[in-house]
């Protein structure tokens, strides 16, 4: 195992750069059109709400539109819609090659866990290709105001990555990744609240020493940082939005 975590992380940057490379290039062949869709829909509410914002801090104080109450929390997301806007402005096309590129890296990244999870470089390739090519994410790659369940993704496997690494037996640091990782999905879309069930089930499933008690509490053990980033989540949100749970339909915020 530690020799494996070591051939990993020492891996020939060239390689892995191809390997990058090569979902890149599948990307934009399979989905190369959708640079042609310009903006519609919430795309516009989003960039009307964005083009009146003087900078970002303010996000963090109420919701993903900039309102007091109600609606979803997520700053980092007008983060990223902040920066894109002053960067790219009114050319949708930029924004739908950003959407391009994050998919891609999601893509790969879910090699590298398909990869680490097995030691099997072909399941890597399989796990990645899968997602890449699953038919239901065509409107979350067309469609640039759906980028929010894109970005907080690609954050989610990135810290499923350093998570599955530190408990393998790398250093540290690949924890704080994770850390980091799963904060950045949280306060990007609340669809990342799942993560403690998913980490904790990766570290009992993948694990290779031990019994399953003693895996589960180890789990136990390494995810309590992590229910301390979603508890100060859940109390951000309510104190921003109104409530914990809830946002389509949601009668109390009407």
């Amino acid at each position: 195992s530690s020799n494996y975590i070591g051939s990993m992380v020492k891996g020939t940057q060239k390689k892995q750069w191809c390997i990058g490379g090569i979902y890149l290039a599948v990307t934009a062949l399979v989905y190369y059109k959708t640079i042609f869709l310009g903006f519609f829909s919430d795309d516009y509410h989003f960039l009307s709400v964005i083009s009146n914002a003087d900078n970002v801090w303010h996000f963090f104080l109420s919701n993903n539109v900039g309102e007091s109450f109600g609606g979803s929390y997520g700053p980092v997301l007008d983060v990223l819609w902040f920066f894109q806007y002053h960067l790219f402005g009114m050319h949708a096309w930029m924004y739908h090659g950003v959407v391009l590129l994050v998919y891609a890296t999601t893509a790969y990244m879910v090699h590298k866990l398909g990869e680490l999870f097995t030691g099997k470089p072909r399941v890597g390739y399989v796990a990645g290709l899968l997602f890449l090519l699953m038919q239901n994410h065509t409107s979350a790659v067309a469609w640039i105001a759906v980028m929010p369940h894109l970005w907080a993704t690609l954050f989610f496997v990135i810290a499923l990555y350093g998570y599955s690494m530190y408990s393998k037996g790398a250093n540290s640091w690949w924890y704080i990744c994770a850390l980091v990782g799963i904060s950045l999905s949280l306060f990007t879309k609340e669809s990342a609240i799942m993560f403690p069930l998913v980490f904790f089930c990766a570290d009992v499933c993948f694990s290779t020493s031990g019994s399953l008690k003693q895996k589960c509490i180890t789990a136990t053990k390494r995810i309590l940082p992590f229910l301390l980033v979603l508890f100060l989540y859940l109390i951000i949100r309510q104190s921003i939005v109104g409530y914990v749970i809830g946002y389509y339909g949601d009668q109390t915020s009407t």
